[in-house]
């Protein structure tokens, strides 16, 4: 989903929501226009083989664990989904403010750190509940699916 405000400056008014692998398992992760680099297993491709260098893996291994024995998973994956739309959501005011207060005390370039700092911690925080997530259900389901 892309969110376009025109009353907010251009760096955190454009906002992409991104969904890796299934959007209907997955977290979305907010990148701001403003946001200048994205983390380093953003750009490693994971789409044809297996990869842990690739973030798309953190979320794809936990939804194709949960999928396999949905009944019994579903509830965490939502809960989880449900928990980082909250997070975003809750914290998009912040974001803005904070911006708008760097750039004017510190400058564009140190504002467009801050938005990058924040989309790589939010996209850190998700994989890493995912990664947790499947752990969780291989343990769970290791003897049997």
């Amino acid at each position: 989903m892309i969110q376009l405000r025109d009353w907010l400056p251009d760096a955190v008014g454009g906002v992409a929501w991104i969904a890796l692998d299934n959007p209907g398992q997955s977290p979305r992760i907010p990148i701001f226009s403003g946001t200048t680099v994205l983390p380093d297993s953003y750009a490693v491709d994971g789409q044809l083989r297996y990869d842990e260098n690739a973030a798309v893996w953190n979320f794809r291994r936990a939804n194709k664990l949960a999928t396999v024995k949905w009944g019994e998973t579903r509830g965490d994956i939502e809960k989880a989904r449900r928990h980082f739309v909250k997070k975003g959501v809750e914290e998009m005011p912040f974001v803005e403010k904070r911006y708008s207060e760097i750039l004017a005390a510190e400058g564009q370039e140190a504002a467009e750190e801050f938005l990058t700092g924040y989309t790589a911690d939010f996209a850190g925080a998700a994989g890493m509940k995912w990664k947790e997530l499947g752990n969780k259900f291989w343990s769970k389901f290791a003897r049997a699916f």
